[in-house]
């Protein structure tokens, strides 16, 4: 991946990339206010975009899953959406239109004279990825398995219990 545009010290990417660093994740700087991480997973790997935006204090991360959701299957994927994001407390699913990829959503807000912690940023990596972890065999069903959204969910959603 590429380096392209100069990031100031106080801007708290430098923590993302230190964490991806530290992780030995391939991460591209897309301009001094955005970078991408891959992130591998279980099920594949992720692109988590994190954009900063001085103005709000506020650090945005998108993180893409590795499926294409064609046209005819996006109502059920809405539904789908609708159905997990009501089981979040934090973050949520959409669907970025541009690429026809699910992705989970949060924003973590700045102010004050608090400066971003390195375990705050680690912690939404984590979250995001749990999320994603967690919820990527329900689209995968309703993509791959032509599952409903409900179908999906309680075949996704099984908690295996006792030991084999």
């Amino acid at each position: 991946m590429q380096d392209n545009g100069e990031i100031d010290d106080d801007n708290p990417l430098l923590l993302v990339e230190d964490i991806a660093q530290t992780n030995q994740w391939n991460l591209e700087r897309r301009s001094a206010d955005e970078i991408v991480v891959e992130i591998p997973g279980h099920w594949c790997t992720y692109l988590a975009y994190f954009t900063w935006r001085d103005d709000a204090e506020a650090l945005h991360i998108a993180c893409c899953f590795d499926l294409v959701v064609p046209e005819a299957i996006r109502p059920r994927m809405y539904e789908l959406l609708a159905k997990c994001n009501e089981q979040l407390w934090i973050g949520h699913f959409g669907l970025w239109q541009d690429e026809n990829m699910p992705l989970f959503r949060h924003t973590l807000l700045f102010g004050g004279d608090a400066p971003p912690a390195t375990e705050q940023f680690e912690e939404l990596i984590e979250i995001a990825i749990c999320e994603c972890e967690r919820f990527f065999p329900a689209f995968n069903f309703v993509l791959a398995d032509d599952k409903t959204p409900d179908e999906a969910l309680a075949s996704s959603m099984l908690e295996p219990v006792g030991q084999a």
